[in-house]
């Protein structure tokens, strides 16, 4: 999308969102481009699953703790 500098400048919130949102945005003056709005942080792009394997969980993992359990893991001592 390439827009004048006067409309980029009345409605800079919402290029850049749109700019955010992966759209590439051109500011130009009389028809010369002048910048180009792009986010600074790139968009990570995760697959679902892609960690699947790359872990292991012994068997009762998720069991509950036991009161001196909990009391260890915090590190609270006897009383």
């Amino acid at each position: 999308m390439t827009l004048d500098v006067e409309e980029a400048s009345t409605q800079l919130a919402a290029w850049i969102e749109r700019a955010l949102a992966g759209e590439t945005v051109v500011v130009s003056r009389a028809g010369h481009p002048l910048v180009e709005l792009k986010p600074l942080i790139a968009k990570s792009v995760r697959a679902l699953g892609a960690a699947r394997g790359l872990t292991r969980e012994e068997p009762g993992w998720d069991a509950a703790m036991t009161e001196p359990e909990v009391d260890e893991f915090m590190g609270i001592g006897p009383g």
